[in-house]
């Protein structure tokens, strides 16, 4: 089965660092792009199955990109980080993303990563005869 693309925008390295460091790349392929606009034009280039955005820390508008993401690509996984909970958050979370981590998200992040590649393994089926 081919490995489940990951798209990862953040303004600092270490959340697609600490990914790339521990999910296995036979399965994952994971790439990073800065947060703001360039998140969408690179999704629909490269059609993640998970896409993790990350709040705060100088994040720009990231309900409008969380939202203009899920119009473009509408079967990602969206998996949103944020620093605290806040009530600016819900309008993201009524977008319907696949999960919100606020706070100490490092723990639990590569296990969210790891339930979203197998939602996203079981929408696509067995590998068609062309992946074989």
């Amino acid at each position: 089965m081919p490995a489940v693309r990951l798209l990862v925008s953040s303004r600092e390295s270490l959340v697609g660092d600490l990914l790339k460091s521990h999910l296995p790349g036979s399965e994952f392929e994971v790439s990073t792009v800065e947060a703001g606009a360039e998140l969408v034009e690179r999704a629909l280039r490269e059609r993640p199955g998970i896409a993790v955005v990350q709040t705060g820390h100088g994040s720009s508008n990231v309900e409008a990109q969380v939202a203009a993401l899920k119009s473009a690509c509408p079967d990602v996984r969206i998996i949103v980080l944020s620093p605290a909970s806040s009530p600016e958050d819900g309008a993201i979370l009524e977008l319907g993303v696949f999960y919100y981590l606020a706070g100490l998200w490092q723990e639990k992040l590569v296990q969210v990563v790891e339930a979203a590649g197998r939602s996203y393994r079981c929408r696509e089926g067995p590998a068609s005869e062309k992946d074989r």
